[in-house]
Parts: C-alpha cells; structure tokens; sequence
C-alpha cells in the first residue's frame, strides 16, 4: 500500500508527511493543524500499520480520547491492520 500524501478523516482532510525522524514514536497525529506523521525510516508494514493507528486516533480525537483510549486504539489498528494484510484487501 503506498502511502498517501493526504486522507479526509471525519471530514478534515489530514495531510500526511513522511519524516526522516519523530522524537520516540513512529507516528502522531496533529489534530489541531490536520497533520499526520510518520517515521520515513521504519519498513513498510510498520508506516502501514502505524497509518492505520493515526487515522483511528484522528477520528477519536474530538471525541477526547485519554491514555487509556490510545492503547485501545493501538490494539484496534494493529488487529485492523493484520486483517485487511492477511486477507490480501491492501492494494
């Protein structure tokens, strides 16, 4: 899956940037400016992975998503991820 320069998420259109590095994570999420980062550096399963995450955390964000929530939505887009990869639906 090639990652795109920008997704509507909730009706904001996110742009998505590829950063040669991110201060401990491999991604975050800016609602307040509508960006998405990731890690340029981190294989390609991850930036896939880690996209679907942001995108959750996107959606989530107005509805004031805590700590607790971000781990839920960590465990959401990485089962998310694994079932669209292994059922061969990422083209």
């Amino acid at each position: 899956m090639e990652i795109p320069k920008k997704i509507k998420i909730g009706g904001i259109i996110y742009r998505i940037d590829q950063s040669e590095e991110l201060a401990d994570a491999d991604g975050i999420c800016r609602s307040r400016d509508s960006v998405i980062k990731i890690c340029k550096t981190i294989p390609q399963d991850t930036k896939e992975m880690v996209l679907f995450h942001e995108i959750l955390e996107a959606g989530c964000s107005p509805l004031g998503e805590t700590e607790t929530g971000h781990s839920l939505l960590d465990m959401i887009s990485k089962l998310f991820y694994q079932v669209l990869k292994d059922n061969d639906l990422l083209k």
